[in-house]
Order: C-alpha cells, then structure tokens, then sequence
C-alpha cells in the first residue's frame, strides 16, 4: 500500500495542475513526479506507473523519453497498439532513438506473426496458405528472438538492467509463448522398381549407384 503513496501523491500533483487551466507544471513538481513516475518504472509497477507517464506526456509532450517509457509500459502491459503509438511519438520527436524503432519493430512482427496464427486457425487445413503461413510462423519466431549484435542490450524476452534506467534501458518488450515451429517435413519415400524393390540405379544417368 506504501508503494502507492508516490504515484497517487504525483497525480494528485497533476491534476492540481490541470484544475488551474492546464498550466505547465513548475519544475520542482515536475522534477518531484518524474522521479516518482520513474522509480514506478524501475521496480516494474507497470500499472502505477501508466497513469503517471501519461499525465507527463500531456504536461510535456515534447519530451521524447517520456513517450519512448509510455511505449514500454504498453508493451510490458501487452497493450501493442497504444505501444506502437507512443514509439511512432517518440520518433516524431527523436528520430534516431534506435531503441524506439527496434522496440517498434517487435511488435510489428508479433502482430504478423498473430495474423499468421489466426489465419492457420481459422482457414481449411488443406488450403495452401496454411503451410505458407506455418512456414513464415517459424521465420518471425527467429526473428522476434533473435539477439541484438551488441550483448549489452537486451533480447525482446529479457531486457537488460540499467545502471541509469531513465536512459539506458534496453528494448521493454513484454514476453510471449513461443510460436510453434512448423511441422519436420516427412522424409521422401525411397523410388521403387517394377518390381517393389527399392531402386540401386543412379537417378542422374540410370546406372547402378556404387
């Protein structure tokens, strides 16, 4: 319950400030609510901590960190289409935040790859998408799990502590059941002769194999 106090006392601060025709907040208050909105962030009180980056990207809505946090907390919230907002805001604002554009991108590939699922679950098992679908399934699972070349940053599963978790915070993308691979394919069957037998002819040229 203690948790709360922070968070409810940063609103509280907010709300004061919306009451008085939506002023800018003063920088103490401000200074006071980030840091209460980012101390909800770091110890992963997701929930506590939306209302109050939400509330900050109103009263401040050129700052770029603000929205690239909201973006976390939605996807961390799973919450992919108010995440994919506060990325898109976020670059509007700082188009080199490479962490925003890989984040994005993640979730656009776990949005395809739901498509891909919803269409093998939906549609016929015969019809020829499906195994096009269960095909493109198992390369978006590579790609969504794939390691970022620097081993600093984090995987789309596990982000990676930050000494200064304003800042340094590696990609925030909640964790997903994995995507089932698609089926082995079957071994093909071994040419026979007329005979039923198994064939010992090379297949290029006809002549027995060695």
């Amino acid at each position: 319950m203690r948790r709360g106090i922070p968070a409810l006392a940063a609103l509280l601060i907010l709300a004061g400030c919306a009451t008085t025709g939506g002023e800018r907040l003063p920088p103490a208050d401000l200074l006071e609510t980030r840091e209460i909105a980012e101390q909800a962030y770091a110890d992963e009180r997701y929930t506590e901590a939306l209302p109050i980056y939400q509330a900050l990207a109103e009263s401040v809505p050129q700052d770029a960190e603000i929205w690239f946090r909201l973006g976390n907390i939605h996807a961390r919230l799973d919450q992919p289409q108010q995440a994919i907002r506060a990325y898109e805001e976020t670059l509007v604002r700082d188009p080199g935040q490479s962490k925003a554009w890989h984040n994005l991108g993640v979730i656009h590939l776990r949005n395809a790859a739901n498509a891909y699922s919803q269409l093998c679950a939906n549609a016929s098992a015969s019809d020829p998408l499906c195994r096009h679908a269960m095909e493109t399934l198992e390369g978006l699972n590579a790609l969504i799990r794939r390691r970022p070349a620097n081993p600093s940053e984090s995987t789309p599963d596990q982000p990676a502590a930050a000494a200064e978790p304003s800042h340094e915070e590696g990609p925030a993308i909640v964790p997903e059941e994995p995507i089932a691979p698609s089926p082995e394919p079957e071994p093909e069957a071994v040419p026979e002769d007329a005979t039923g037998a198994p064939s010992t002819s090379d297949p290029d040229t006809g002549a027995p194999a060695p």
